[in-house]
């Protein structure tokens, strides 16, 4: 007897020691039970609000929480619970869980002590190592900053972290208060760092974070671009040439939407300095500098000129010379740009043509919640077109995708669009 006892107690110590092995050692739907445990052991419990249908939960199941990197800190750090929210309904209510995945750090007594929806292995590990003290917290690193401004490696350090601390502020207040500080501590940086000390994978980082603001003369872009060479030595070139087209593209496309033909001017680098940067992109259709000018031309010849036939013509020549190879976001972005443009001066001509986009945008794979936007969007063309009952359709239409939303406002919203259709007849 006293074997068997023995064989049974070493088969359960090898069932623990394998589940604590593989991954984060949760207790299911057993709240009250960890919180206990959580007293004793003077330990933070982590909260894993999942469903067995939530797509993103079942990747953190499998990709995160496996990780033995992860789970040696969360086993070692906090008691950890799964809490299924379809069989705990009235535990997902009392903390209001309103997207999965949602986790939750709480103190022995069940105070939430920080949230985080969605998130990657890094958010996840930042904020369990802030929370059990093992790393200073943003204010912690704030204050040391504001005793002693001349350390570059605290500022450093700082604008690196930002980004995964401001993610999960609670408030907009908050946000916002953060944003300023960050915005000025980045120039502050960017004036006293020697730019003989800032050619690194870490500065290179800082720079893609903090240089998103579109505008022609960006020093800190312009830094990166002149030290191209140097900086793939330290980050994958492909890193470098799809952060720099993508600037360089929104920037001409934001000049084009200004009225701004200096645009032209910024496209004329494509083949000088920025040449060896595009020369790497490669596109699924038409030559990216072809591309590029096209679609500035048009997004120019509608917000600039505030010509809607000729935006239309140079859209469709595009989409012709691109032919099968238009995806889904060519035509969307070609579509709704000259919708949200001229709202509700829509010609008739132009309505017909998007009809034609729209009709061919919904083929394509999509969520519900984008095709109800986009069906609405032809009964707006309906409406320009004085074909009411058609209109009509497509907003009720439209409203019957938005029941699924289960999204209030939304469906009034539609609901609105519909009762305005039916009035006018």
């Amino acid at each position: 007897m006293k074997s068997i006892k023995f064989i049974g107690v070493a088969i359960l110590c090898a069932f623990h020691f394998i589940s604590w092995g593989q991954g984060i050692a949760f207790q299911e739907n057993n709240l009250e039970a960890a919180l206990e445990k959580a007293k004793s052991e003077n330990k933070l419990v982590f909260v894993d609000f999942m469903a067995d249908w939530c797509e993103p939960c079942m990747q953190l199941a499998n990709n995160v929480f496996t990780k033995p990197e992860v789970a040696d800190y969360f086993n070692a750090h906090f008691i950890c619970v799964r809490v299924d929210v379809d069989k705990e309904q009235s535990l997902a209510q009392q903390y209001r869980i309103q997207a999965l995945p949602t986790m939750v750090f709480l103190n022995g007594q069940g105070k939430e002590q920080k949230r985080l929806i969605g998130g990657t292995e890094i958010h996840m590990m930042y904020w369990a190592k802030v929370l059990t003290g093992s790393e200073p917290s943003m204010e912690n690193l704030w204050e040391r900053h504001r005793k002693n401004k001349e350390d570059l490696n605290l500022v450093q350090r700082i604008l690196q972290e930002m980004p995964i601390y401001s993610s999960a502020l609670g408030s907009r207040a908050d946000a916002e208060k953060w944003q300023l500080r960050v915005e000025k501590l980045f120039n502050e940086y960017w004036k006293k760092k020697p730019r003989t000390e800032m050619v690194n994978a870490e500065d290179l980082g800082i720079i893609m974070l903090y240089s998103q603001g579109w505008k022609e003369e960006n020093e800190s872009v312009e830094f990166v671009i002149k030290h191209f060479d140097e900086f793939v030595n330290f980050v994958p070139a492909h890193v470098l040439v799809s952060y720099l087209a993508s600037y360089t593209d929104a920037l001409v496309k934001s000049l084009a939407r200004a009225g701004n033909l200096e645009y032209k001017q910024v496209l004329a680098r494509l083949q000088g300095d920025l040449k060896p940067v595009f020369d790497a992109v490669q596109t699924r259709s038409l030559p990216v500098a072809e591309l590029m000018t096209a679609k500035a031309d048009a997004l120019y010849a509608l917000y600039g000129e505030k010509d809607q036939a000729k935006y239309v013509q140079l859209q469709r020549g595009l989409l012709e010379r691109m032919g099968d190879l238009a995806g889904k976001e060519d035509y969307q972005n070609i579509a709704m740009d000259l919708l949200l443009k001229v709202n509700d001066k829509l010609t008739k001509e132009s309505a017909q043509q998007v009809l034609i986009w729209l009709d061919k945008l919904i083929s394509f794979p999509m969520e519900v919640s984008e095709k109800t936007i986009y069906i609405s969007a032809m009964g707006d063309c309906y409406v320009a077109l004085a074909d009411k009952a058609k209109a009509k359709e497509c907003y009720n239409q439209a409203y019957l995708l938005s029941l699924q939303s289960q999204d209030p406002q939304l469906q009034m919203y539609y609901q609105q669009k519909l009762s305005g259709v039916s009035e006018e007849e």
